[in-house]
């Protein structure tokens, strides 16, 4: 007897009457909403979900990352970007690391360092911008102060909160890079090993995970402000303990991070659409250079998903990531075509290189400085590029209609997998 199972799918939206808080982990999320209901703004409570999200995910994120928040402010109808990168420390320099045979698997590609010391270990640590940028957030934008938007993440510290199997995987995954400094080890291992869970036939600890230390910086950054990092005694003895083990991050580095609030964000347009974005090393000018490139193509007439369509989209974004990890960098600290990168005339020749017919496979960077207002010596790197999960994104809206996009990051997981003792 023939039988046949039909499934229907379906597509649950998520509505609320009075506010909105989306992020990758369920306490992260209720961290924002406490503040929601307690009359703060969307600012207020994607600053208490990033906070918190760092004490609950930090593979992915923490005060010892970076990122960027987009915000929609519904009464003036204004989109700002606040920028709070990572940045290379002053004594940084291009030949600091002794380069190997062979391409990176974790990150983007790049060439190989010896003993990947540019992605973990003491000479791969930047200066974290995350702290002076939720400062900096709160102080334009937000109702609350630093010390009521860190303070669940200061419970959530302290008190811990219970692993799942997805967080013993990312113990699991990484534990010989994570027992080789002994203050992460102590932070994130159970004796060596990945926590177990309350359902394990060993008896341990029961999967249950407190960060006292952390606990106790947010203190500190929450009684004293992003000047307890900053220029303060935090800051110094993670700058010590770090160049005590062979690193360059210095106290000096920390004195001199400022955050950028960016109060006019149209990077450019699609059509008839603005699109907002902050310009420099981020995903946004990427995002808008491939935009640039469909531009050049009927788009409506190929219809949704279809195969013209979807080789268009792979051919233009296979030329903007070919571009982003041969030019994109710092551009307080080297030369980047960001104008030429973005400009519509390198998109419609670039566009004019795709064929129609054919795959390009991998695709060789184009010469943006042509396009560049100065022009300047093009400097194209290698074009290759993957990634591994290791950023988190959240988003926030309150009852006034204001609204936050932020993504923040520590660059690969774990980031440099060390955890300064104290």
């Amino acid at each position: 007897m023939a039988a046949e199972t039909q499934w229907e799918a379906h597509v649950r939206a998520a509505t609320a009457p009075s506010g909105m808080v989306a992020a990758k982990h369920r306490l992260a999320a209720q961290a924002g909403l406490e503040v929601l209901q307690a009359g703060g703004n969307a600012v207020d409570a994607a600053v208490a979900t990033a906070f918190a999200i760092g004490v609950v995910e930090p593979p992915m994120s923490g005060v010892g990352g970076g990122g960027y928040m987009s915000i929609f402010l519904q009464e003036t109808q204004q989109r700002v970007v606040v920028a709070f990168p990572m940045q290379a420390p002053q004594a940084a320099t291009p030949d600091m690391w002794e380069l190997a045979e062979g391409y990176d698997n974790e990150l983007f590609g790049w060439r190989l360092v010896k003993d990947d010391a540019n992605i973990h270990g003491y000479s791969s640590i930047a200066i974290p911008g995350m702290v002076a940028g939720m400062a900096a957030a709160l102080e334009q934008f937000g109702t609350i102060g630093l010390d009521r938007a860190i303070a669940p993440a200061i419970r959530l510290a302290e008190e811990g909160y219970s692993l799942s199997w997805f967080d013993t995987m990312w113990q699991a995954q990484d534990l010989a890079l994570l027992n080789r400094f002994p203050a992460t080890a102590a932070t994130f291992l159970s004796n060596g090993y990945p926590h177990r869970l309350p359902f394990a036939t060993t008896p341990g600890e029961a999967g249950r995970l407190r960060q006292p230390e952390l606990g106790a910086t947010l203190r500190a950054i929450a009684e004293n402000g992003p000047s307890a990092l900053y220029g303060g005694r935090i800051g110094a003895q993670i700058a010590q303990h770090v160049q005590e083990n062979g690193g360059i991050l210095a106290a000096e580095d920390f004195a001199q991070y400022e955050a950028t609030v960016q109060l006019e964000s149209v990077l450019g347009t699609y059509r008839d659409t603005s699109v907002i974005g902050m310009r420099g090393g981020t995903g946004a000018p990427t995002v808008m250079a491939i935009l640039n490139m469909l531009e050049n193509f009927d788009i409506r007439a190929y219809g949704h998903n279809a195969a013209d369509f979807l080789h268009a989209f792979i051919e233009a974004s296979g030329q903007a990531f070919a571009d982003r990890f041969a030019y994109m960098a710092d551009p307080t600290r080297v030369p980047v075509p960001l104008d030429g990168l973005l400009a519509k005339e390198y998109a419609a020749a670039m566009a004019q290189s795709i064929n129609p017919d054919k795959a390009a496979g991998q695709r060789a960077p184009g010469n943006p400085w042509q396009y560049q207002a100065g022009n300047g010596a093009p400097n194209a790197g290698a074009s290759r590029g993957s990634s591994t999960e290791s950023t988190t994104h959240l988003a926030t809206m309150d009852s006034a209609g204001n609204a936050v996009a932020l993504t923040q990051t520590l660059l690969s997981a774990w980031g440099s997998r060390v955890v300064a003792p104290g």
